[in-house]
């Protein structure tokens, strides 16, 4: 669920910074190398955007101004970077999110396997503890 939020803003973007979405929503777009003063920042080769803060911790990070940037400067370059179109965009932005996915679920299994390991091998201590004691079983 997460990943199809990110891939829709991440879109989102996408179709601000190229003109094809609504001016109202593409003036939360801007890059950094617009800004005066961030022109000579790495942020702004990058292709990021600027990420405006924010007071308030639940309506503020949820703001399309707010979340739209920060999904945006967390793609890799390589979809950040200019010269893809709308379609090559959304094939690589899937490719990245499913790749995300898949490394999240083996993370999330080499713990699990883990944590099982470590049960089955305290529970075979304490097996092994009252078998030891005289008249168990």
């Amino acid at each position: 669920m997460r990943q199809r939020v990110t891939f829709k803003i991440a879109t989102l973007d996408y179709k601000c910074l190229h003109g094809f979405a609504s001016p109202c929503l593409a003036r939360h777009c801007t890059k950094v190398a617009t800004l005066e003063g961030r022109r000579g920042l790495r942020s702004a080769a990058g292709h990021k955007l600027f990420e405006p803060r924010t007071c308030t911790v639940r309506a503020g990070a949820r703001l399309f101004a707010v979340c739209g940037p920060v999904v945006w400067n967390s793609l890799p370059l390589e979809l950040r970077a200019d010269g893809h179109s709308l379609a090559s965009f959304r094939r690589g932005l899937k490719t990245f999110l499913y790749e995300q996915l898949q490394q999240s679920v083996r993370c999330a299994t080499e713990v699990l396997i883990s944590a099982i390991s470590l049960i089955m091998f305290v529970n075979n201590d304490v097996i092994s503890a009252h078998a030891q004691k005289p008249g168990w079983q």
